[in-house]
């Protein structure tokens, strides 16, 4: 009876915590009606090892909601503190200032081997993350980390266009389709492209008609000059966590943006799309791994495995708009999120993965930092938009 006492708690207090975290946080919620079936016949392994009473975490923004941590909290008495990164750049320049600081750390797939490289991540023992067992077949036979043996796959995503139907016309098939739509002056200063040099410059090469794993300088260069071009004659922007915002507030209007972004801005501004091109586009794995110097791996492990629980993937998938790797997950997914955005990914054949350059990688770092440093002409000008649309306006006249 005891035992019933708790659960029923527990229960109380966790939907108490999905209620609330809808108030919180930058992502749009859908509605009630999923966490209260992501609920239902809801249970907890229970711990039987002794657990460190915090976790320290590197992770993206608005990535994984607050509920998550709090529920852990809840049933465990674990606290789990975030620290919010922008990017892949980001996380490697705090675990090289601060090695031993975090527990646990998100990571792209193209820096999986570097980071093993580097000695920042330690080997997984897979019978402590029983929910393994959960994951699409697929990703145990994933190149950068073939066997899951270092990290776990929480989401996947892929970099196409996201845009604004009342003011970009046409539908982008192409690549090239950027580089025409935004001769359009209504467009300068609300295009956008990823703040990470790595998926940019990648992007520019697809275009090009190059690898984004090039190392030959040329093909660099190349892509170099485009971004900047860009950057100067249209007054494109680098965007982060920002951008679905501003996808939502029309202040861009054309992005080079991930798919989950571009779902949860569709959500909040019905004029927003996204498509992938014809050919390749570039997809990413964001993985969760323990910090070699952890001194709560057990602890760290336990977080994962409740990572895996197909409801709490859920919940995460319901609230970043991202597609998981968990196939039990999917019958808590919002139908809305499940046929939306980010769940689009391109076939096997068009999928590409970066790669980890080893030394090579200093070479995008020095390309990059002229990107960086590239300004907008001082005679561009961010004209004011039609409230009714470029194009409405224009058929109206």
């Amino acid at each position: 009876m005891q035992m019933m006492s708790k659960l029923f708690k527990i229960g109380f207090v966790i939907l108490i915590i999905l209620m609330l975290s809808d108030a919180c946080g930058k992502r749009v919620n859908i509605s009630q009606e999923p966490k209260v079936k992501l609920l239902k016949n809801l249970s907890f392994p229970k711990i039987d090892f002794e657990k460190s009473p915090k976790l320290r975490l590197l992770v993206w923004h608005d990535f994984i909601p607050r509920a998550v941590y709090d529920i852990f909290r809840t049933v465990y008495g674990i606290e789990v503190v975030p620290t919010l990164v922008d990017n892949n750049q980001g996380v490697w320049k705090i675990m090289r200032k601060f090695p031993d600081k975090y527990d646990l750390l998100f990571i792209s797939n193209h820096m999986v081997k570097r980071m093993i490289k580097a000695g920042y991540i330690r080997r997984l023992n897979h019978d402590h993350i029983k929910n393994i067992r959960l994951l699409e077949e697929k990703v145990f036979r994933l190149k950068y980390d073939k066997g899951l043996r270092y990290t776990i796959p929480i989401a996947k995503g892929c970099v196409g266009i996201a845009f604004n139907i009342n003011y970009v016309p046409g539908i982008p098939r192409t690549w090239g389709f950027v580089v025409n739509a935004i001769k359009n002056d209504y467009l300068n200063f609300r295009i956008g492209v990823r703040n990470e040099y790595r998926f940019s410059l990648g992007l520019a090469l697809i275009y090009l008609g190059y690898s984004p794993n090039t190392t030959n300088l040329a093909e660099l260069e190349e892509a170099k000059r485009l971004l900047i071009a860009n950057i100067r004659h249209r007054g494109m922007t680098l965007i982060g966590p920002e951008s679905t915002k501003r996808l939502i507030d029309e202040d861009l209007l054309l992005a080079l943006d991930w798919n989950g972004n571009a779902a949860a801005a569709l959500k909040k501004n019905y004029n927003i799309r996204f498509l992938l091109p014809e050919g390749k586009a570039i997809v990413s794995y964001e993985s969760i791994a323990i910090n070699s110097k952890s001194k709560n791996v057990r602890t760290a492990e336990f977080f994962i495995d409740f990572l895996l629980i197909p409801q709490i993937s859920a919940l995460i998938t319901n609230y970043n708009y991202f597609a998981n790797c968990n196939p039990a997950s999917l019958s808590f997914i919002h139908p809305i999120i499940r046929n939306g955005p980010g769940f689009i990914f391109p076939k096997e054949k068009y999928a590409v993965f970066l790669e980890d350059l080893g030394e090579n990688d200093k070479l995008y770092e020095r390309i990059w930092e002229e990107v960086l440093r590239a300004r907008p002409d001082p005679s561009l000008i961010k004209l004011p938009l039609p409230e009714v649309g470029i194009y409405r306006e224009i058929s109206t006249r």
